[in-house]
């Protein structure tokens, strides 16, 4: 086997390998928008149920994910509605399982008021 051939198989096992770690493997690597909004997230920093995903925003020119978009508590016993919303960037989005989405934030940083 000559160093070249060598090089590129470990190239593709790390490559694989870096998928595993990342919770992610090529198998799986798909997910619906219906999917995405049936998890709950949750913040690893502070153990607390943000909600579901309400939408997400997307980059108009390559398509790529930018952010999650969830809802934010209620006003008033959730009767009068919200006013904020947690708009968490992709690159915090930490795993995503099979019932939630981890995320690592600081809360206060990503609620905005709702356009």
């Amino acid at each position: 086997m000559s160093i070249v051939n060598l090089r590129n198989g470990v190239n593709a096992y790390l490559r694989l390998f870096s998928h595993i770690i990342e919770g992610i493997t090529p198998e799986v690597s798909r997910l619906r928008l219906l999917e995405l909004r049936q998890k709950e997230v949750i913040n690893i920093r502070t153990c607390a149920s943000l909600g579901c995903v309400m939408d997400l925003l997307i980059n108009e020119k390559n398509g790529c994910i930018l952010a999650l978009i969830i809802p934010g508590p209620g006003r008033f016993c959730c009767v009068l509605g919200r006013d904020t919303e947690y708009i968490i960037p992709w690159q915090q989005v930490c795993q995503i399982g099979r019932d939630i989405i981890l995320v690592d934030i600081d809360e206060k940083e990503c609620r905005k008021k709702c356009e």
